[in-house]
Parts: C-alpha cells; structure tokens; sequence
C-alpha cells in the first residue's frame, strides 16, 4: 500500500533519529516528534512490521541491514506530478507586484520556477528552504519570519513566528496540509497550526494545494478558521462528500479543466 506524503515525512524523520540515536526511548522520541502520541504508536508500528525497528521494554532500537527507507525525496519524486499540477495552476492567480505568505510544504516546491516571469513579488515565509528558493530569483523580495527553529527542519514555529506573521497583511496565503476529510482540514502539531491561522488571519485571499492524495485523511487538530478559506486547488476531483463542506465555508474548489 502507498503511503501518502505525510506519512513519508514522519516515519523518515523517526528513522534519521535512530540513525542519530540507533536506541532510544518511546517517551524521548515522542518529545522529538510533533506529532500527536496515537500517530506515532501507529507509525512505530508500520515500522516494526517492516523490520525497520523493534521494540521492547519501552525502547526503540533501529535495526541494521533493512534496506527499505521512506525518504523526503521518495515521497517528493513519487508525488512531483501531481504537486507541479496544482502549482501551475496557482501560479496563474498570482500576478505581478503580489505579496504571499507561504508554508515550506514540499507541494510549492516548483512554484518558485513557474512564478519567474512576475514581478516585483514579495514573498514571507517561516521555512528557510523555501526562503532560499524565492530568494535565487531576481524578482523577489524574501523575507523569513524568525521564531524557534524546528530541529532537523528549516521551519519557524511559535510565538515569535505567530507575532510576525500577524505584522502583516499580505495578498496571499499559499498553504498546504497533511490532511482533510469530509468535515475540515487537519495538522498534526498545534504550533503549526497557530503558524497557519495566523498566516490564515492576516492574508486577504487564501488558497489551500492539497494534492489528492492527502484527502479522507485526518488528524487530530482541526483548522479552525475555514470560514476564511478562499479556494482549494487540486489535481482532481474529489468525492461528493466534499461537496457540503465547500458549500458550507463557501470555499472554492479547483481542480484541471473543471471549478466547483
């Protein structure tokens, strides 16, 4: 079975912790992970069934010799396609002289390319990768929100980032997530979700790129402020049970050739 982005991202991050750290305690993983604590008892448990890991007496220990890895740059190629989808298609709605909020998700990775030909664009971000994309560009001005730097990422959280973000008041948010369902849209960690509300809060127009992959999936914060959330672009079209969902919020909903 696929594993979908999220996924990938979480159980390579477990596993370039072991390798840091060949054993080590469930508790002190946890504290390492932002993500919430059944997450993490379901992935050490895809793990072990892989003979990545074993567990035992409340120890983890990474097993020597399995030559199964669940990369970011695996889960980047296997879902490069999809994800350049719904960056052309944003790419298209943001004109020259626009100011934008975006998050350091791996789906905007190619939008930096596609937006060569704007303007005068500035860019505030609370990941640095993406910074430094935006960054090579001539027609850009960057700015990273400072903050606490997340270990083993490039991404800003906490009050410092939250304060800000709400500094500014940008014609964009390009944001993304790890998961939605039926009944909203989901992250695992609650600093980054106040990262995306305030980023939400503060933008007047805000568009979501959730590949498809990522739907009737969820987690266990809700985004509270759907009510503010402009368009959700796609690479296809999703099931109608969404169809209440986007209604309720009055959000809309693009996917290629076709818009709700």
């Amino acid at each position: 079975m696929s594993q979908s982005p999220a996924k990938f991202e979480r159980l390579n991050e477990i596993i370039q912790i072991l390798r840091d750290t060949p054993q080590i305690s469930i508790a002190d993983l946890s504290k390492q992970m932002f993500t919430s604590k059944s997450t993490l008892r379901r992935d050490l448990i895809e793990l072990e069934r892989s003979n990545i890991i074993r567990r035992q007496y409340g120890m983890i220990q990474l097993l020597q010799g399995n030559n199964l890895e669940f990369t970011y740059e695996k889960r980047r190629n296997e879902n490069a396609r999809l994800k350049r989808l719904i960056s052309r298609q944003i790419a298209a709605r943001i004109p020259s002289n626009a100011a934008f909020f975006i998050d350091g998700s791996s789906t905007f990775f190619s939008l930096p390319e596609l937006l060569h030909e704007q303007v005068g664009l500035h860019v505030i971000t609370n990941n640095v990768n993406m910074g430094l994309q935006f960054n090579s560009l001539n027609n850009v001005e960057t700015i990273i929100a400072g903050g606490k730097m997340v270990p083993r990422t490039a991404t800003t959280l906490g009050s410092t980032t939250v304060r800000e973000i709400q500094s500014f008041h940008p014609d964009f948010a390009l944001l993304s997530t790890s998961s939605i369902d039926a009944d909203g849209i989901y992250v695992a960690d609650p600093e980054q979700a106040a990262v995306k509300e305030a980023m939400i809060d503060a933008a007047k127009c805000v568009i979501f790129g959730i590949d498809s992959t990522k739907f009737d999936q969820s987690d266990y914060i809700r985004i509270t402020n759907m009510d503010q959330i402009n368009e959700i672009v796609t690479d296809k079209q999703p099931s109608s049970a969404y169809q209440p969902l986007f209604e309720n919020y009055h959000i809309q909903l693009t996917y290629p050739h076709q818009n709700y």
